[in-house]
């Protein structure tokens, strides 16, 4: 699949020659116009080191990052209490799904994560450490 073509859908997320970087509430963007569509099946991966990437779970081919967006979000009526997030917009090049992952900048719950260690698998709830161990 052409270079220009690999996550175009309606004539959007074609890529930019240059991405784009801004200090506001869009951090990166790649393509002209955003869309998301597909099963958008992205797992988190990582390395020994201090970074990670998306990998499309259904063709195991590494995701790219289309956009970068930082959110705060009001979670009070006043709007005075918010809690922050980034939201990474993926595509796979294989099969052309586009879908979002994010991270909470402050999180209050943990519940339901996962997290695979040399020592097992860990389960989270709703406080920072893990609740359960599985080896």
């Amino acid at each position: 699949m052409s270079e220009t073509k690999k996550y175009e859908k309606y004539g959007q997320n074609k890529p930019l020659k240059k991405p784009h970087y801004t200090r506001t509430k869009q951090i990166f963007r790649a393509v002209n116009e955003l869309i998301s569509e597909g099963n958008s099946n992205f797992i988190p991966t990582w390395d020994s080191t201090d970074h990670f990437h998306f990998c499309c779970a259904d063709c195991n081919v590494m995701a790219d990052v289309l956009q970068v967006d930082f959110y705060p979000y009001p979670i009070d009526a006043e709007g005075k209490i918010k809690i922050y997030a980034l939201f990474f917009w993926l595509a796979c090049e294989k099969c052309g799904s586009t879908g979002l992952r994010k991270i909470y900048l402050k999180p209050t719950s943990f519940m339901g994560h996962h997290a695979f260690t040399t020592h097992g698998e860990l389960a989270f709830g709703i406080e920072k450490s893990a609740v359960k161990v599985f080896k």
